[in-house]
């Protein structure tokens, strides 16, 4: 059982070294998900504070 698993975890794990090699990718990918997290929230709290009647 634990081979099957290791052996079908092991592209994924080879994909995420690739990955985690590119530190400028991933800070790429966080900075965009950030920026769609923030849009997301102001989407949000522009809502709230219209409920609010703020």
């Amino acid at each position: 059982m634990t081979d099957s698993v290791n052996e079908f975890l092991r592209p994924i794990r080879a994909r995420r070294a690739e990955l985690a090699a590119d530190r400028a990718y991933l800070r790429s990918v966080l900075a965009e998900g950030n920026a769609r997290a923030d849009a997301v929230a102001d989407r949000n709290l522009d809502e709230v504070r219209a409920a609010m009647a703020m």
